[in-house]
């Protein structure tokens, strides 16, 4: 759940660093703990681009799929895909 409200912008490193030493954790081990929250983030991206990816996929099929023939035929199926996938951020 943090992880998602750290995505959202609803939660900062600063508010894990408080609450993690509101837990009576040293400073020692709250900068342990920091790395992998991050990395814990780093992978939710991941996953979150991944269904992205997904959805457009399955845009592409449903667009595909209610064409008649005529309309496959003409289809430049480069470009649709082009256009499809440019809405998708390649940075994570």
């Amino acid at each position: 759940q943090k992880i998602a409200l750290f995505i959202a912008g609803q939660y900062t490193e600063d508010d894990a660093i408080k609450e993690l030493k509101d837990r009576g954790l040293s400073d020692e081990t709250v900068q342990k703990i920091l790395p992998l929250l991050q990395r814990g983030v780093e992978i939710a991206k991941i996953l979150n681009w991944k269904e992205e990816i997904w959805a457009k996929e399955a845009e592409l099929e449903n667009q595909v799929d209610s064409m008649t023939l005529e309309e496959l035929l003409q289809l430049d199926v480069k470009k649709l895909c082009e256009d499809t996938y440019s809405q998708i951020p390649l940075e994570v």
